[in-house]
């Protein structure tokens, strides 16, 4: 044996530690510390005692791929984890033994997360007894990029209703119909599930309607039942489309009243003076919402906060010469709109829902819409209104779809009895 390249092995990890001219005690003590680290490490399964705030004594089992997925939970950037905040935190919160994870290896439980997700998600489509109905949608990111949403909705064997998405791609520029038709059809293929598909719905877009036309083609070939019953219009973006066709004739009176409201809170001191107003009439103070004119459904809920306050808003606007105060017709005609539209405001939300059925209650909503149609019919003031509202009605919905009034007529709360 070389006298100065002594070998020993620790007796705890059975390590051979080998002892070079001049190292001295050095490479025993840095291992010594090394020891001591893995002890603190806390492993995968590893049972640790802890105490609750009453003072109770109890163990749990710590798991680091559960401690580290639950770190992504938030939707925090990767790069979270390395920042030097975040690692003075997990020390002085946990102790030195927590050692957080870097960035790649989060990234690495996120792909590996997913991939576990969608392999359940693959059985679970699989033991589905019935079809699976699919929406879409196209955004663009703040980035420009375009990205296409396609979301599964069905029913289990225990009836239970699921939605789950099933893919975020991005599509690139041009979003033409075949564009839409091959990136929706090639993910679908991913999942399997091309032989149970029953219905798909998109928004009115052109593009769409060659979309599903070339689906139609790839799901169900000749089958002429399958292609009539698989596209379905989306009811809340056709019901946009026709209260935008009725608000283009009142533009003028909710010009005035957004306008006029936007004043009222342009400063603390007009604010201040409407609160005064309020008090003065008994009315309680609320800061009125300014809408936005591209969402209907937020306008009418300023006309729905603004009416009750009609009075306060003419007395703050007494004596002033402002340009956009309401007319008592403005007023009139925001009634008007008011009652007309939350028909419209009340079927949407119903619609929006993903956690139940809409499809049964299509008929009867849509039977609302058009008592409250023809009732602007009997008024001459709404009768440019009326006219091209009912004109987008009928475009999408003279003829009731054939999937959905089977499905109202099947709901059981309904009752279907011969004339």
């Amino acid at each position: 044996m070389d006298p100065l390249n002594i070998v020993f092995v620790c007796k705890i990890c059975e390590t051979p530690l080998s002892l070079g001219v001049g190292e001295g005690l050095v490479t025993f003590i840095r291992h010594r510390e090394n020891l001591v680290l893995l002890e603190l490490q806390p492993r995968s399964g590893q049972t640790i005692i802890g105490r609750t705030e009453n003072g109770v004594v109890y163990s749990f089992k710590f798991n680091k791929i559960i401690a580290r997925r639950e770190t992504f939970v938030e939707e925090l950037p990767f790069v979270k984890v390395e920042k030097p905040t975040f690692h003075r935190w997990i020390k002085m919160a946990f102790g030195p033994q927590f050692k957080p994870p870097c960035r790649s290896t989060m990234r690495s439980d996120v792909m590996l997360s997913f991939q576990e997700e969608r392999s359940a998600l693959k059985d679970i489509l699989r033991s589905v007894p019935g079809k699976v109905c699919l929406t879409s949608d196209l955004w663009t990111s703040n980035q420009k990029l375009g990205y296409m949403c396609i979301t599964a909705h069905f029913i289990t064997k225990d009836w239970k209703l699921h939605k789950r998405v099933l893919s975020f791609p991005v599509l690139p520029a041009p979003h033409t119909g075949r564009a839409i038709s091959d990136a929706m059809y090639a993910n679908l293929l991913s999942w399997g599930i091309c032989d149970r598909i029953g219905t798909i719905t998109l928004d009115n877009a052109s593009n769409n309607d060659s979309a599903v036309s070339q689906l139609k083609d790839k799901f169900f070939g000749d089958a002429t039942l399958s292609r009539e019953l698989c596209h379905l219009r989306c009811t809340a973006h056709v019901m946009n489309l026709i209260v935008k066709a009725g608000l283009k004739h009142v533009e003028v009176s909710l010009n005035n009243i957004r306008e006029s409201v936007k004043h009222l809170k342009s400063s603390q001191g007009k604010m201040e003076k409407f609160f005064e107003n309020c008090k003065s009439l008994n009315m309680k103070t609320k800061r009125l919402p300014v809408d936005i004119p591209t969402r209907w459904n937020s306008t009418f809920i300023m006309l729905r906060d603004a009416i009750p306050y009609q009075k306060v808003i003419d007395l703050f606007f007494y004596g002033e010469e402002y340009a956009n105060t309401p007319t008592l017709a403005d007023w009139k005609n925001a009634v008007a709109i008011r009652d007309l539209f939350k028909v419209y405001q009340d079927a949407t939300k119903l619609f929006s829902g993903s956690q139940y059925v809409t499809s049964s209650a299509f008929c009867y909503q849509l039977s609302k819409i058009l008592l409250v149609l023809k009732k602007c019919d009997s008024e001459p003031a709404f009768k440019p209104m009326y006219t091209s509202m009912r004109k987008k009605y009928d475009r999408y919905w003279k003829d009731v779809p054939l999937v959905l009034g089977p499905a109202s007529c099947m709901d059981p709360p309904i009752q279907v009895h011969d004339s």
